[in-house]
């Protein structure tokens, strides 16, 4: 309002209406409407303040970045240009997700650098975890505000007049933010165009790479709020290429309703035959190396060979994380090369070389973000050694699938945990779990890559053992492969206090009925450890164990049980010829003779179907060559060494007499046993006796069976017979010693 008396007052443009001595000013007045120079560039300097220069594509900050290797990852590349520049995608978003080290940053490097020389890059943002400003969300809009100034000039006035009416924007939240410093802007620029402004027309990229980084959950939900935010309230065509790990709360912002419906997803998996592109990759550096290193003249032709590249590639796993990190670690200028790559491999010691300190960094940051990390890596170290399958870790480590879901949250970066639910809403009650990284075995094995996430080997089994003991005990779970394992993990693992509590209710001839041989090395180990309480274990185990095996033994019939006593006294080492022969002796017995009980029915099938002389042997070899401690004495009353020969003589004069034609392939060891425990045994009047009323039955009988290559032999047997017989005879009183 003017008052009529005011003077001279000019005014230029506009339109104005006097009615009674009032003055209605409607228009444009440059004077008081338009930002000074100076209020302008106040605001401008404010933005500059309150961004993150690092967070830019193109930052010193960031000098030379991971982009693309030339000729990879073309079928990526293409597709999401695609998307940027044909119109009949209609997604605002896309959502670039895989494992730790896939490519993601070094394909949105690339795509960055495109767009860049193309002119349609608006803004990026950087996040990096290990960067002071890079971590957080507090300057991501003010740096995507202050890079859409500079390749959208027709909104810089808008900004500076936001940032001129509010110099505490900055300290608003994102929503405040966005709205102030690019959306409004945005929108007021747009409808200022004219008709032959071509620049609101064409779509502009903004890059929000590495979303996981942003420190907190909470934090990288609300970004993903607020980008979803921006584009739908856009006049301009924003698209947003956001790359991230598939941490859970990511999913779950992609998977609101917008957002699920405004998004193309790129998953880097296999469909885009990642092995090929590392190989290139692998190739091409190992080409500069022989081209420039100083080393290149002690290289051979050949190296590296094609097979050594292909087995870094499939070290690889799909993840090219672990291709840079081992060129990076070969080609310095320093070492040599070839001993460098002998250390990747294995070949060679890497001493205080740390060649995968840059992946270790990723694994460390990772599990560091896992709450609970005792059951992770329980977990973990099943899926490596024994299953990956849903089922196997519900039904051995006695985890639900919300419990598997819930204690894996947090590693979607190293392991896929698949859905239950398919894409094509099928149901799969048991999904495979599977590792982004093959090198997480290894990276866990070492106590100097893993540190406080490496468990000793002692404890580790200890705890795999407490494990199937407690699997073995489950009613339903009677199969073989549990009893393996408990003798497996048992002998290597530290004498824990759980692992004696599960030791004292295991039942050891179930563990022996499956292993045959498993449990012997299960009391070896208890034994062997020194400990009151390995000891006292030890006995309470072997003796329970003894009293099985004597129930078994007392079944059979008397002539089993000598020869059981026999075999059991043997004052000769096991691999002996006296015990082949004895072995090769319980051919010789009766196959009607029950020895069944000791085996169990679901290894060996029925009793009525099994052949008891192959189970008697079996079992009888396998007591023999286990070497149990302090066994035989347990379980039946063995002969003492003195007599042993004696009695083993008489028994084995027995079988040769006894022996029938379709035994005749035991007649030869049989001769060569008689010859070798008659000239060994002590003077004992009943076996020569014996021998003395036999000696020409046994001539007469076998001499037409013996063949001629065994003649000798059984010349000699009659020479040894009649010498023992004399110096038996010679012995006046003849008892029996």
């Amino acid at each position: 309002m003017f008052n009529s008396n005011t003077g001279r007052v000019r005014i230029q443009g506009g339109s104005f209406t006097s009615i009674l001595g009032d003055v209605h000013y409607y228009g444009r007045l440059d004077e008081l409407e338009r930002m000074s120079v100076k209020g302008k560039q106040k605001a401008l300097d404010l933005l500059r303040q309150h961004i993150t220069p690092g967070a830019f594509h193109d930052s010193d900050e960031r000098y030379d970045p991971p982009k693309c290797h030339p000729h990879t990852r073309q079928a990526v590349l293409r597709k999401i240009l695609n998307w940027l520049n044909d119109p009949t995608y209609c997604q605002s978003f896309l959502w670039l997700h895989g494992p730790a080290g896939a490519g993601k940053s070094a394909i949105a490097q690339t795509i960055a650098e495109i767009c860049h020389e193309a002119g349609c890059l608006g803004a990026c943002f950087f996040f990096c975890r290990t960067a002071l400003l890079r971590n957080s969300k507090t300057h991501l809009i003010a740096t995507l505000a202050y890079q859409l100034t500079l390749h959208l000039p027709s909104i810089v006035d808008h900004v500076a007049k936001a940032v001129d009416k509010d110099p505490s924007i900055f300290s608003r939240n994102l929503a405040s933010q966005m709205k102030a410093l690019i959306i409004k802007p945005l929108n007021d620029a747009v409808k200022e165009a004219d008709n032959t402004s071509t620049w609101c027309r064409r779509p502009v990229l903004l890059i929000v790479d590495g979303l996981d980084e942003c420190n907190g959950p909470k934090a990288q939900h609300y970004i993903l709020q607020i980008l979803s935010d921006c584009a739908q309230c856009c006049i301009l065509p924003i698209r947003f290429l956001v790359a991230s790990r598939s941490e859970q709360e990511i999913r779950e912002a992609f998977g609101n309703e917008y957002l699920a419906s405004q998004t193309l997803l790129i998953a880097l998996d296999d469909m885009y035959h990642p092995d090929d592109d590392i190989y290139t990759f692998l190739s091409s550096r190992f080409d500069d190396i022989r081209s420039k290193h100083p080393y290149r003249r002690t290289f051979p032709g050949d190296w590296p060979s094609a097979d050594i590249l292909q087995q870094l590639t499939t070290r690889s796993s799909g993840q090219f994380i672990y291709a840079a990190t081992v060129m990076k670690y070969i080609e310095s200028r320093r070492h040599s090369p070839r001993e460098r790559l002998d250390v990747i491999l294995g070949l060679s010691n890497p001493g205080d070389d740390a060649p995968f300190s840059e992946l270790d960094a990723i694994y460390n940051h990772i599990l560091s973000s896992v709450a609970n990390i005792t059951p992770v890596l329980e977990i973990l170290h099943y899926m490596i050694r024994y299953d990956c399958s849903a089922n196997g870790i519900r039904s051995v480590l006695g985890y639900t699938w919300d419990d598997i879901q819930l204690l894996l949250a947090d590693l979607h970066a190293l392991i896929d945990v698949p859905d239950m639910v398919a894409g094509s809403g099928a149901v799969d009650s048991n999904p495979e779990l599977s590792f982004y990284h093959a090198s997480l075995a290894d990276y866990l094995a070492d106590p100097s890559r893993a540190k406080e996430f490496y468990v000793l080997p002692g404890n580790l089994h200890a705890r795999f053992a407490q494990i199937w003991i407690k699997f073995s005990l489950s009613p339903h779970k009677a199969y073989i492969q549990p009893f393996h394992n408990v003798s497996y993990h048992c002998t290597q693992a530290t004498l824990t206090p759980e692992l004696v509590h599960e030791l004292s209710r295991v039942d050891m001839m179930k563990i022996y009925g499956c292993t045959w041989g498993g449990v012997h090395k299960i009391f070896e180990w208890l034994k062997n450890q020194g400990t009151p309480t390995a000891e006292r274990l030890y006995h309470n185990q072997l003796s329970h164990f003894a009293d099985c095996m004597r129930g078994y033994i007392q079944c059979y019939p008397p002539d089993i049980q000598v020869y059981i006593a026999m075999i059991l006294g043997l004052p000769e080492p096991v691999n002996s010829p006296a015990f082949c022969s004895l072995l090769a002796l319980s051919g010789t017995l009766d196959e009607t003779s029950h020895v069944t009980g000791i085996l169990p029915e679901f290894l060996f099938g029925e009793p009525a179907h099994r052949n008891p002389v192959e189970e008697f042997t079996c079992v009888m070899f396998n007591l023999l060559t286990g070497g149990y401690p302090d066994l035989p004495e347990k379980l039946v009353e063995v002969p003492s060494p003195e007599n042993w020969y004696a009695l083993v003589s008489y028994y084995v004069a027995k079988l040769i007499i006894a022996i029938h034609d379709r035994r005749r392939q035991y007649f030869p060891s049989l001769i060569q046993l008689m010859n070798d425990l008659v000239c060994k045994a002590l003077i004992n009047h009943e076996l020569a006796d014996f021998l003395r009323r036999n000696k020409f039955e046994i001539v007469d009988v076998n001499s037409n069976i013996v063949g001629i290559e065994s003649i000798s032999n059984m010349e000699e047997l009659v020479e040894t017979v009649s010498a023992y017989v004399q110096k038996c005879d010679s012995v006046a009183g003849g008892t029996s010693q």
